[in-house]
């Protein structure tokens, strides 16, 4: 039986996890997403790189919400000069909960003020409207 619980919160998972965070420049403007895997409206002689080894995550089940953490991430842009952008202790938790999809925030490290890091669901890369809309339900 128990067994038959975990197949179906992971047939959950596959189908409402429909999440991806995108990287925005200030005007707005897609530059990378997750959900691609790919570079999204490069700017000129400018290159993005993941580094995907330094991505550690688990899987937690408790009490029927799947929940998923994500910590140690580096990403490293290279331009006219190379720098790096260091999300050292970037953690967020994804819930589901009645069939919704929540995202909570917590240790958001960021540095480069030139660009801004915003997470969302599917049809909403917008953070402040998503997050205002699930405080409100809380």
């Amino acid at each position: 039986m128990a067994i038959h619980i975990l197949k179906l919160l992971w047939k959950i998972l596959e189908i409402r996890l429909k999440w991806r965070f995108l990287l925005y420049k200030g005007s707005g403007e897609v530059l990378w997403s997750s959900s691609s895997l790919e570079v999204k409206n490069p700017m000129e002689q400018m290159l993005w790189y993941r580094d995907i080894e330094t991505w550690r995550f688990y899987m937690e089940i408790l009490f029927g919400k799947i929940k998923i953490l994500y910590r140690n991430i580096e990403i490293l842009c290279v331009c006219m000069e190379t720098w790096r952008f260091y999300l050292e202790t970037w953690r967020f938790c994804i819930e589901i909960k009645f069939g919704d999809i929540r995202i909570l925030y917590k240790d958001i490290v960021r540095r480069n003020g030139n660009f801004i890091w915003r997470f969302g669901v599917e049809n909403n890369g917008d953070e402040q409207s998503y997050r205002q809309k699930h405080d409100k339900e809380s």
